[in-house]
């Protein structure tokens, strides 16, 4: 039967366990990209040739969190962030970090997914009640 470890020699080698976690996940960490939504908000209201107030009203959020937003204090509702993204016609990536599409990706039609091959045929739907 093995020895037991006394509790400073468990002590011991947990702190060299959480050291060497600490250490792999320091280097090991994404690279992560800061936001910065004032500067893209305030270069998107001047291209469009808006105003803050315009796109608030538009997007109907409150004029004084898009001015926040502005001057730079993060957002707290991303809801309110992808309105004001739509209103300015951009993603919220584009918005939020000034990179991957000004346009979000459009879905494509239902008439092109309609027209495939994948949904022609025949069909046979069954509907039954189903006992509570």
């Amino acid at each position: 039967m093995g020895k037991l470890k006394d509790k400073k020699s468990l002590d011991r080698d947990f702190d060299v366990q959480v050291r060497d976690l600490v250490r792999r996940s320091e280097t090991n960490k994404p690279n992560l990209q800061t936001m910065n939504i004032s500067k893209q908000l305030n270069i998107l209201i001047t291209d469009k040739d808006l105003t803050i107030a315009k796109v608030a009203r538009l997007a109907k959020i409150p004029k004084q969190t898009l001015h926040n937003w502005s001057v730079g204090q993060s957002p707290r509702k991303i809801a309110d962030v992808k309105k004001v993204a739509d209103v300015l016609g951009v993603s919220v990536d584009y918005l939020c970090f000034g990179d991957a599409e000004k346009v979000p990706p459009e879905a494509p039609a239902l008439d092109a997914l309609v027209d495939g091959e994948w949904i022609s045929g025949v069909f046979e739907v069954k509907i039954r009640k189903v006992k509570k």
